[in-house]
């Protein structure tokens, strides 16, 4: 545990004189260093994530944008564990219909909208391209 946190931090060190780059992309190397690699969805009844937890999905192999259908339609407000993420709800299941609402970020407080599946993108910053 110690090592890998040594070794994060020497490479954060040593990575912006090897190739030379400026503060911005530091912050965006940094950043992708520090993402989840697996994705966790939360969907609360009420807004604010003031009920419990509705349902939590997770990916268990690292997908990229994955797909779940949910279960109770009713959507207050959700949370991801992931702040550079795209959600799309959708109002049929498997997300094959036209998106109900797009999301950027990690968390909505207030959504009372319905829904039958969802969908999380990873998107990547910027300085990362």
């Amino acid at each position: 545990m110690c090592r890998a946190g040594l070794f994060v931090l020497c490479l954060l060190c040593i990575l912006p004189i090897v190739l030379g780059v400026s503060w911005q992309q530091q912050t965006s190397i940094s950043a992708s260093l520090q993402r989840p690699r697996h994705l966790s969805l939360d969907v609360y009844g009420r807004g604010y994530h003031q009920d419990d937890v509705l349902e939590h999905f997770s990916t268990s192999d690292g997908a990229v944008s994955p797909c779940w259908n949910i279960k109770n339609t009713r959507i207050g407000s959700f949370q991801v564990n992931d702040p550079m993420v795209k959600v799309t709800f959708f109002r049929s299941n498997d997300c094959a219909s036209t998106p109900a609402a797009v999301f950027r970020g990690s968390k909505s407080n207030v959504l009372k909208m319905r829904a039958r599946s969802v969908s999380v993108q990873k998107i990547r910053s910027v300085g990362m391209l």
